[in-house]
């Protein structure tokens, strides 16, 4: 079994409207290419998810994360993988993307996620933890 750990990372934009970054891979993910999830990744063998966050969005970013909460453990899109949910904020929004894993990054309301490619799981999380409070 895989696990993954992603943050939940939200600001208000100039409208005082919640905005969550999202992300979107440079790497195949077959019927997922070039859709957008929270950023994060992969444990490492014996690797907490708290610290493979720290480092993957360290890595993909270039920002230091400040958790605030874990919310939850749930199924993936993809088979035999656990994907850990945390709530968390960034040191800075000045991204130092790396180029070799990320293809974007950007805020997105509410509104907006209704109209882009979002990986199921994701989606379905939104829904049920973040939008329907």
């Amino acid at each position: 079994m895989t696990k993954v750990a992603v943050g939940i990372i939200e600001r208000k934009n100039m409208d005082n409207v919640c905005e969550y970054l999202l992300v979107s891979s440079k790497h195949d993910f077959g019927r997922y290419f070039g859709y957008y999830y929270p950023p994060g990744g992969h444990t490492e063998a014996n690797e907490e998810p708290e610290t493979a966050l720290i480092r993957e969005i360290y890595e993909e970013l270039g920002v230091n994360v400040i958790f605030q909460e874990f919310i939850i453990e749930t199924d993936s899109d993809v088979k035999d993988q656990i994907t850990y949910w945390f709530k968390c904020e960034v040191d800075s929004y000045d991204f130092k993307i790396d180029e070799n894993e990320i293809s974007d990054a950007r805020f997105f309301t509410q509104s907006e996620m209704n109209n882009i490619n979002i990986w199921p799981a994701t989606k379905s999380f939104f829904e049920k933890y973040i939008f329907n409070k």
